[in-house]
């Protein structure tokens, strides 16, 4: 396996894209890494695509086997070396702590589970 990714969606909250600090400083003993960069989002309306660009920011482990992604309406964890599935398990567990801790509760759309080759 090559990596596993664990993501929840929820409902946009703008403040993520404005503030980045405080969950930093949370995850920032495990994942100490930082960067920031844009992601495509596409979206079908009328028939018609509509593609835009939204921030992304990334923590990740010295190692680089583990990075977790925030953006204003997802958190994806991405373990790419893993001995257990409760590893990873453990990890987006600690994510979603931090992410409640300091924006509140989000009302979630989706909860994925993926496994690439």
């Amino acid at each position: 396996i090559e990596a596993v990714v664990a993501q929840v969606r929820f409902l946009p909250v703008l403040r993520i894209d404005r503030d980045v600090a405080g969950f930093q400083e949370r995850v920032r003993p495990l994942l100490p890494r930082f960067s920031t960069g844009l992601v495509k989002d596409v979206r079908l309306e009328a028939g018609s695509a509509v593609i835009s660009d939204r921030p992304q920011h990334s923590f990740t482990t010295l190692d680089g086997h583990t990075t977790v992604s925030l953006s204003s309406n997802d958190l994806t964890l991405v373990a790419r070396q893993h001995l257990r599935r409760s590893d990873v398990l453990v990890g987006m567990k600690s994510a979603v702590e931090a992410l409640s801790a300091e924006y509140g509760s989000v009302v979630g759309t989706r909860l994925g589970l993926r496994y690439v080759n």
